[in-house]
């Protein structure tokens, strides 16, 4: 968590740390998923409590980790891990249960990035459309 606490000083630092929250947000989305309990869905609850206390936001554009997961622009290729050539990724976000989940945990709704977007706005955008994301209450 102390490391999303330092913000990125160089373009490659930030690129690198906006890489790595779209990563932590692909892997929130596979702890919900793989959840089968009721004692794991709140040990990730949990985990992601704790996560936004830290407060991340990524360093290009400000997005909070709901922004990220309301926005089909959140990628997270073979590229980012391995090195490998990148190829066509299903698309994960925006996900319904990923953004209820963050709701849950006590993300901000109302933040603005630096482009003056809220969550609400990045999910309404007509790329990004998810009727079912778009209805919850953020």
């Amino acid at each position: 968590m102390f490391y999303l606490q330092i913000q990125p000083v160089y373009k490659r630092q930030s690129e690198n740390f906006d890489k790595m929250l779209r990563c932590l947000t692909h892997l929130i989305y596979l702890l919900k998923e793989t959840a089968k309990t009721e004692e794991e869905h709140e040990a990730v609850l949990e985990m992601v409590k704790k996560l936004l206390c830290s407060k991340p936001r990524s360093a290009l554009y400000g997005d909070t980790l709901l922004h990220l997961c309301s926005s089909r622009l959140n990628t997270c290729s073979r590229a980012y891990i391995a090195g490998s050539p990148s190829q066509v990724q299903p698309t994960i976000f925006p996900n319904v249960r990923v953004v209820q989940l963050l709701i849950e945990a006590g993300a901000p709704v109302n933040v603005r990035n630096q482009a003056l977007c809220t969550p609400l706005h990045i999910a309404a955008n007509t790329y990004n459309f998810n009727p079912e994301v778009s209805f919850l209450r953020l």
